[in-house]
């Protein structure tokens, strides 16, 4: 069982612990104050700060929100609005006094910060100081592993750990899910390069804040093994299993079990062997001299093309890069097998195969197949449940592409994180992901690639009940779409479009009826089967909400025959599932039950092929 928790924990009293608070070498460039920045600010852990590099006692406790404020927002910041971040439930009056007492306050234990302030507002600029915060951003978007490590060095703590003011507390949130991420990365990208000894204390800041995670653990655990430090390796797996039984009354999963028990028997002979994971031999060091060119392909969704397994094209490449030697070709050809496996269902024959590409391309000094070998077993590992390991092969995936400069894999190891986050219900972390990947869409100059993750953000906005800014980004990509001449695009935001509106209100049945007919028209020209099925859905739901019985069973009926030869049972059991509500409204209680009952076989053979046990 894996879980996150923000919780920390003490380093085991055996590890050997590098405090990772204090450099270890001195930072350069953007982490430093330049000579024409007097003033430094560190926000990131307790306050402190610094005027021409001499320490500063700290301004007054009941200052540092709004001079946080100030640091964070370098522009020209209103005083109505400074008084709703600050005093929110204060009427406006009372709390332009207040704020003017803070800022005096402010100037008297400053004097020479220069604030620039007028009657309507207040800035700190931002050529006048340098900032923490700013350069731990800098780094951690960087591509550069030292920038990395000097990032981590930056964060001492939370944001303004003494400031619980709600404006505040999502930047803390998202400043601290940077971090975590960038642990993530740094580790493995360190990890790829086996500089295992620095790998040590990231991994134990890891742990400490995701004490929960076992996949974190493992690695740490198979870390201490390497530096031959079996003994701290355990004392960490036994104040793990101490902390899970005590807070959620579990048992460590069982990859945990047995890698602790190996280590007691002394078996461990190859401690950097992640079992979760795959075996280093298979890892392809970023400093490996390989010539790449980025491929100018951009992929439009998570998975690669599908592949019909009647046909078998994996079977037939595979053969033929035999035949003539084409080693390329013949990890292109096991990726594609393993996508039939996997269409069949056979999953375990599938991941072997994903192995051997993986070598291959790793022999062979292919890192764009090996990272779609990468994203490929991972959607595996998700199929089975194993999204935490999932997650940690799409962070190496992302790593990788970053040292390649592979623009395409770049862009779709995002998506697969936010995908990946998304099932795993950390929806705030999807959608900052998925911001990630618009932004790097945009600057590559992708824009069909900016448009599809604005509709992935949008979709997740709908989820958690903000279908107005939904539909204000719907609006964005379709109008991108229009741009790209794109009617296919177009017509899958008419999609998302008509879920929103009615999950927005049920006063918009009108015109989600109408959007879902006209993006069904642009389906079946385009002969999309499955996105005119699941659109049919959507309108059948529309015109039952809008007090159409006949018209939404018949709508349904529509969607349950499209969907039932696709092999999509999720979506089949939602379309049966609606067409049982409906038959309720036309006092048909047999047919209803007939349906309803269907929709469970459906979602119960789903569970049994994925290996659950369905209890009924």
């Amino acid at each position: 069982m894996t879980l996150l928790s923000p919780r920390t924990e003490a380093a085991p009293p055996h590890a050997t612990f590098i405090d990772m608070r204090e450099p270890a070498f001195s930072p350069i460039g953007a982490f430093v104050p330049t000579a024409e920045q007097p003033f430094a600010f560190y926000l990131l852990g307790d306050i402190r700060l610094c005027y021409w590099q001499q320490p500063q006692d700290r301004p007054p406790f009941r200052t540092q929100s709004l001079l946080a404020a100030l640091l964070l927002n370098p522009k020209p910041l209103r005083r109505e609005q400074l008084v709703s971040m600050l005093f929110p439930n204060l009427p406006e009056r009372d709390g332009r006094r207040r704020l003017s007492h803070l800022l005096w306050l402010l100037r008297q234990a400053l004097p020479d910060l220069p604030l620039v302030t007028d009657a309507e507002t207040i800035l700190l600029p931002a050529a006048a100081r340098w900032l923490d915060v700013e350069a731990f951003q800098k780094g951690a978007t960087s591509h550069s592993l030292d920038d990395w490590l000097h990032a981590i060095q930056l964060y001492r703590g939370h944001l303004v750990p003494g400031c619980y003011d709600d404006w505040l507390l999502e930047r803390r949130e998202t400043v601290t899910m940077h971090y975590t991420n960038l642990l993530h990365t740094t580790c493995q990208a360190l990890l790829v390069q086996q500089r295992t000894r620095e790998a040590l204390p990231l991994a134990q800041r890891l742990l400490q804040q995701e004490p929960l995670n076992e996949v974190t653990l493992r690695m740490l655990m198979r870390l201490y093994v390497s530096l031959g430090q079996r003994n701290a390796a355990l004392t960490t797996y036994e104040q793990f299993v101490s902390l899970i039984r005590q807070e959620l009354a579990i048992e460590p999963e069982v990859a945990t079990r047995t890698l602790a028990e190996t280590l007691r028997s002394g078996r461990a002979s190859a401690p950097n062997t992640p079992t979760d994971v795959h075996p280093p031999s298979v890892w392809l060091p970023p400093t490996a001299a390989i010539s790449v060119s980025p491929s100018d392909a951009t992929p439009h969704h998570f998975t690669m093309p599908p592949i019909t397994p009647t046909h078998r094209e994996g079977q037939k490449g595979l053969l033929h890069a035999l035949e003539t030697s084409d080693r390329p070709g013949e990890c292109a050809a096991l990726l594609q097998v393993a996508h039939e496996q996997a269409e069949q269902g056979n999953l375990s024959a599938a991941l072997v195969s994903v192995q051997q590409a993986l070598q291959t391309a790793h022999q062979h000094g292919a890192p764009e197949l090996f990272i779609n070998g990468l994203l490929l077993k991972s959607q595996l590992l998700q199929r089975q449940g194993l999204v935490a390991e999932a997650l940690l092969l799409l962070r190496e995936a992302h790593t990788l592409a970053q040292t390649h400069q592979l623009c395409s894999a770049i862009g779709q190891s995002l998506w697969s994180i936010a995908h990946c986050q998304e099932q795993s219900g950390l929806w705030h972390e999807a959608i900052q992901t998925y911001q990630q990947a618009r932004v790097h869409w945009r600057d590559a100059e992708r824009p069909a690639a900016e448009a599809r993750t604005l509709t992935y953000i949008a979709v997740l906005q709908k989820r958690m009940g903000q279908a107005a800014a939904a539909l204000a980004l719907l609006d964005t990509a379709q109008g991108m779409y229009e741009q790209l001449n794109d009617p296919l695009g177009i017509a899958q935001v008419w999609h998302y479009q008509a879920v929103a509106l009615l999950a927005q209100s049920t006063t918009n049945t009108g015109n989600a009826i109408q959007i879902a007919r006209r993006a069904i028209a642009c389906f079946q020209i385009t002969r999309c089967t499955e996105w005119e099925a699941t659109t049919s859905c959507v309108l059948g739901q529309a015109l039952w909400l809008d007090q159409q019985p006949h018209a939404a069973l018949t709508t349904l009926e529509h969607a349950v025959l499209l969907l039932q030869p696709l092999k999509k049972p999720a979506w089949l059991a939602e379309a049966l599932a609606y067409q049982g509500l409906v038959l309720c409204d036309l006092q048909q209680p047999l047919q209803a039950r007939r349906c309803t009952d269907q929709a469970l076989m459906v979602l119960a053979q789903q569970c049994i092929g994925r290996g659950w046990v369905v209890v009924t």
